[in-house]
């Protein structure tokens, strides 16, 4: 029997990754650099704060606006004066035509993020990568591609995602969480109220990502919609990942995380390839849609799988499931 190849988990050799500064800078790497994931490679000024001031304001002509400190009285618009909230500049932005307040820059470092070979500089403001990495497939995303530190919590019932929320998230800020096989409405609605950017799971449920878009999440679904747990095959994967630089994809519908050395490729020539017992299937199904299990009986027009998670056989016929490899 051939059936068709699904690939959750692609090991990369050659796989490209732009890292960029917010703005023009300084690069110090070179190309054919070799770097580490803690290697430097530019850096610039980045004000991380503005305030656009109201048309029809007009600074005062003693101010110096290119240095200003923090309660300097910049002008008077309507009768009230408006000071400085921070230390920065003044500058007029000719698109909308209004005066545009900048904190003053604050050193930002890039770091390379990753193992591997600078191939290319791009302007002042990128550097082009070759690096190892394992992508691991996200059938399921939505928000914005996010760079950040893996926090792998284990598979808690729902009941203890809140828990699990509450006492490991103190810290959010350049983080990014898998927690557990599956996001309903209310774990969305908290990482929401804990200030969580990106959330990943085996699973999610449709009125969760529809929130999730709303306001602006970012998630990550290994499996896809309703209530499937992750595969043991990625969990056991994610366990030794925990607290590691990665690059979420939204675009590429992957989680890319580098790797120090050069990985084994298994080469899939074909995207179809003969079923033999023992092989992990993933199951298009009811009741164990999106599922996954090993192939036990092999029939003329269906196979008997086991799943891992009660031991229990059941019958899936063709053409209702696809090869893991």
């Amino acid at each position: 029997m051939y059936v068709p190849i699904i690939r959750k988990i692609i090991n990369r050799n050659d796989a490209l990754l732009e890292r960029a500064l917010p703005g023009d800078g300084d690069l110090i790497a070179k190309i054919g650099d070799k770097v580490a994931p803690f290697n430097q490679l530019g850096s610039c000024k980045v004000s991380y704060n503005q305030l656009v001031l109201p048309k029809g304001f007009n600074p005062f002509n003693t101010l110096n606006l290119s240095k200003i400190l923090q309660g300097t009285t910049l002008g008077r618009f309507r009768g009230e004066y408006i000071h400085a909230p921070y230390n920065g500049f003044l500058e007029k932005d000719f698109v909308i035509n209004q005066w545009v307040y900048k904190e003053t820059g604050r050193e930002f470092t890039l770091l390379s993020g990753a193992w591997g070979t600078v191939r290319n500089i791009m302007d002042r403001r990128s550097v082009l990568l070759e690096i190892y990495c394992k992508d691991f497939l996200l059938p399921i995303t939505c928000g914005e591609t996010f760079p950040g530190e893996l926090v792998v919590f284990p598979n808690p019932s729902d009941l203890l995602i809140g828990s699990f929320l509450e006492n490991f998230t103190k810290d959010v800020s350049g983080k990014m969480f898998y927690i557990g096989g599956h996001i309903g409405l209310q774990v969305v609605m908290k990482a929401k109220e804990l200030n969580l950017s990106t959330l990943l799971a085996g699973s999610i449920s449709k009125e969760a990502f529809t929130y999730a878009k709303k306001e602006g999440l970012n998630i990550g679904v290994f499996e896809g919609f309703g209530e499937i747990s992750t595969s043991k095959m990625i969990f056991d994967e994610l366990k030794n990942i925990s607290n590691r630089f990665v690059f979420f994809d939204v675009e590429n519908h992957t989680l890319r995380v580098p790797m120090p050395s050069k990985l084994e490729i298994t080469a899939v020539k074909k995207p179809i390839r003969p079923l033999k017992i023992g092989d992990t299937v993933q199951i298009f199904q009811s009741p164990y849609f999106g599922g996954m299990g090993l192939v036990d009986t092999i029939k003329e027009s269906s196979i008997l799988v086991k799943i891992p998670k009660n031991n229990k056989l059941v019958e899936v016929f063709v053409p209702n499931f696809f090869l893991v490899v």
